[in-house]
């Protein structure tokens, strides 16, 4: 996950995700805040995650964090990402009105090609 922001914003920025279409608005999301490395999404207070096994998928790790001064952006890699699976994500900024969100962007979590068994065929 990449996106830009100068070195002052980013210790007020949070990271949230959901796999659901929805899932901002209705309250079922996980947030990554602060910005750590070797850290796990959390479940805030006011959310209401369904006792689902799909929402293991929400709970993710941060493996690195870069952030470049040139670009001026931040990238997070993290693990624990369903592969196929669609996630939705946004960045949140805090400011004197609270937490502001960013659009929210859709990805599907990339497959590997070794995590696909083929089947054989029968002569």
């Amino acid at each position: 996950m990449t996106w830009r922001a100068n070195k002052e914003v980013y210790s007020r920025q949070r990271l949230d995700v959901t796999v659901y279409k929805r899932g901002f608005e209705r309250n079922i999301y996980t947030l990554l805040w602060p910005l750590k490395v070797e850290q796990k999404f959390q479940k805030p207070a006011l959310v209401k995650l369904p006792d689902r096994p799909s929402n293991q998928s929400l709970f993710l790790y941060v493996k690195k964090i870069y952030m470049d001064k040139k670009t001026g952006s931040i990238t997070i890699e993290l693990e624990g990402l369903e592969p196929g699976l669609t996630y939705f994500w946004r960045v949140c900024t805090l400011n004197e009105d609270g937490w502001i969100p960013s659009e929210i962007i859709r990805c599907e979590a990339p497959i590997c090609p070794a995590d696909i068994k083929e089947e054989r065929k029968k002569l």
